[in-house]
């Protein structure tokens, strides 16, 4: 599993893209090098500081226009997250339940016309 931390570096005005990978119990920093992706082991000595380079750094207009980029890639190949499949499903229970008491409404309706006319 890669997960992924975007941090902002105001003075620098940079912003940073970690990407941390877990392979098993152990955990790596990926940075691109410039030729290949590097994994670098995340030592768990509690005491030590352990620098590592970022998967990507550039500056906040560069990362809006690849967010964007991403963004509409993901939507031509119709690659979802998991949460608009959430949303998906829980749209798609709701419309099935609307229909169902929409259903149950109408015999109601029809139960309580009919006594009335039968009065």
């Amino acid at each position: 599993m890669i997960e992924i931390f975007i941090e902002n570096h105001w003075l620098s005005n940079k912003v940073k893209i970690v990407a941390r990978l877990q392979r098993g119990q152990d955990y790596f920093f990926l940075h691109f090098n410039g030729s290949e992706i590097i994994e670098q082991k995340i030592e768990r000595e509690p005491c030590e500081v352990q620098e590592f380079k970022p998967l990507l750094e550039c500056p906040p207009q560069l990362f809006q226009i690849l967010m964007e980029a991403f963004v509409n890639v993901a939507k031509e190949k119709n690659i979802k997250t998991e949460a608009e499949n959430l949303l998906k499903g829980k749209l798609e229970a709701t419309q099935f339940h609307l229909e169902d008491m929409r259903e149950i409404s109408k015999k109601l309706l029809d139960t309580a016309t009919k006594q009335t006319d039968k009065s």
